[in-house]
């Protein structure tokens, strides 16, 4: 969810907006579905599962989190300059 700072000035309002992602993921093989691996070319899920099965492949988890910082300065509602620090 973002975080909306706005700040007026006589011409100008300067906004800065953080972004914060967060991502959960289980990475399994369903069987149902195909996807592009670059180097090698299409590679479905059940593959993928039958390689699980061989136990040369694994099921994880996957977690984190960023976040993202953005400056929009507008002048007469146009944005005449944006920044990223």
């Amino acid at each position: 969810m973002p975080i909306i700072g706005p700040t007026r000035s006589k011409e100008r309002t300067i906004m800065i907006v953080t972004f914060r992602i967060y991502v959960r993921k289980e990475y399994d093989w369903h069987g149902n579905k195909t996807f592009w691996v670059p180097g090698y070319g299409p590679m479905s899920d059940q593959k993928l599962l039958d390689l699980h099965h061989a136990g040369l492949a694994k099921q994880f988890r996957l977690h984190g989190q960023t976040a993202y910082r953005q400056t929009f300065i507008l002048e007469t509602g146009k944005t005449i300059a944006k920044e990223a620090p």
